[in-house]
């Protein structure tokens, strides 16, 4: 039987596009090419610019994996996309131009679109149990950390940033042995300094090799050296090991290489 060549979650987008009439959303062009090898180096000289820049009608993917790419199209985080090594260390940098009239929000099903007919992209979706840290308030000693001001200027240099939990959450999965997971139930940003999570980060990340990727889910067993538990504690959270069902999509085809716009 010939499969498919669109993704499940891009068949539907397509047919409740042609159900009104209209095209799939996707970028108006886009150029791909490969990145440089990851190193740390690059990275803190600037010479290598990481994730996704949005410039009015212009979006830029830095040094981003397939991984990185899939789990962003598909909102999901990039524990939750398997498929093969390589796609976490191939790297790609991406110039698109969203199309007139569209939105930043709408950037995810472009990017599906792109995945779809670029890199020839086909995926299934699956529920599967997954060990992880779950993010929580400490019942002792009440929460560290303040939303952001009204006022907040971004312009002024301070020593945090604010920041989801949800998105702090990610930056600790690339610190730690397991997936993190945000179950505060805290919902808005967070003023939050991100200088000893980067630092434990980077030295998580080099020891793991090139690819920088996390250890697979399936493989962890207890807490790795990291220093990431105490600098939680500090903001008065915590993680806790748990087993949750959550979504996975399994990817059956991806391209290396992408083809011509």
């Amino acid at each position: 039987m010939k499969r498919d060549i669109l993704p499940i979650a891009s068949l539907f987008l397509l047919a409740a596009a042609t159900a009104l009439g209209q095209s799939p959303l996707a970028f108006e062009v886009a150029s791909i090419k490969q990145a440089p090898p990851y190193t740390m180096e690059a990275v803190h000289s600037g010479q290598m610019k990481l994730g996704l820049k949005v410039d009015g009608a212009r979006a830029e993917f830095g040094a981003m994996t397939l991984t990185d790419l899939v789990s962003r199209a598909y909102r999901v985080r990039t524990f939750q996309v398997s498929g093969p090594g390589w796609m976490s260390s191939e790297r790609f940098d991406i110039i698109a131009k969203l199309p007139q009239g569209s939105s930043p929000d709408q950037i995810p099903e472009m990017l599906q679109t792109l995945l779809a007919e670029r890199f020839k992209l086909t995926l299934r979706r699956e529920t599967k149990d997954f060990p992880v840290y779950a993010l929580v308030v400490t019942k002792n000693g009440g929460l560290k950390i303040t939303a952001r001001p009204t006022d907040y200027d971004p312009t002024v240099k301070a020593g945090a940033r604010p920041m989801t939990l949800d998105a702090y959450s990610d930056m600790l999965s690339r610190a730690v042995d397991r997936p993190v997971v945000d179950m505060t139930g805290l919902k808005g940003e967070y003023m939050l300094s991100l200088t000893r999570i980067m630092q434990e980060m980077g030295k998580q990340m080099a020891a793991r090799g090139p690819s920088g990727s996390s250890v697979p889910p399936e493989m962890a067993s207890g807490p790795a050296d990291s220093g990431a538990f105490d600098i939680v504690q500090d903001l008065g959270l915590k993680l806790e090991p748990r087993k949750l069902p959550l979504p996975l999509l399994v990817i059956d085809h991806i391209e290396k290489t992408a083809t011509e716009n």
